[in-house]
């Protein structure tokens, strides 16, 4: 009686292939348990920011009798709202509807600038540049020193939410922030962790898309 036997040479390679399909499943689970992994982050140590923080905690190189930080709109810089302010109001509006340049904020696609205009014993003066504005707070030394450059270049925050948080470094500190990085095709917010130190400096340690709608404008 003659048997079908299966050659031993197709036994190998069919061992070969199991073999190889387990090192791909192996290798799958790998890699995708290293993706979960990446993807925790550790937010220890991080504070949530308040909305009230961005602006009331300044510690600033000298003293006013007033001052206010203004948003001025680049499609109509006659047009501008006060986002805060300190002291009594010592002017009628009339007075500063001139249009004033500032620091370019420009989140995605839209444009705004920000000046900042003081009052003190010696009169008005409009504080119009990057560097005057550093000089105004002196060293970036407080949590609102910090969230207001965050501010003024662009980056904003979800509010009382750790993940999106701020903490001390030893020479600076560390923010999570979004920003509105295209305002049409798509609408894009990436989410950042970014370093900004005593002299204003920011810099960018982390970057990561939040939302993104390929078909939409603001």
């Amino acid at each position: 009686m003659q048997r079908n036997l299966r050659p031993t040479n197709n036994i190998y390679q069919e061992n070969v292939k199991i073999m190889k399909n387990k090192l791909i499943v192996i290798l799958v689970i790998a890699i995708f348990a290293a993706c979960k992994k990446d993807e925790k982050i550790n937010y220890e140590g991080f504070e949530p920011i308040s909305e009230k923080s961005v602006f009331d905690s300044l510690q600033l190189q000298n003293d006013y009798i007033y001052y206010e930080i203004r948003n001025n709109y680049c499609s109509d810089s006659t047009k501008y709202s006060i986002i805060f302010s300190k002291g009594t109001k010592p002017y009628i509006d009339s007075v500063f509807s001139n249009p004033n340049k500032g620091v370019f904020y420009s989140n995605g696609d839209l444009c705004i600038y920000n000046n900042i205009l003081t009052y003190n014993s010696t009169g008005y003066v409009f504080l119009e540049t990057y560097t005057q504005i550093i000089n105004f707070l002196g060293s970036i030394d407080s949590k609102g020193d910090a969230l207001f450059i965050a501010h003024l270049n662009g980056y904003y925050f979800k509010y009382n939410d750790k993940e999106f948080g701020i903490k001390e470094d030893k020479d600076g500190y560390l923010i999570y922030a979004c920003k509105l990085v295209s305002a049409c095709t798509p609408v894009q917010t990436d989410k950042f962790l970014i370093k900004i130190d005593i002299h204003g400096n920011i810099e960018i340690l982390e970057q990561s898309v939040l939302s993104k709608d390929d078909n939409a404008c603001i």
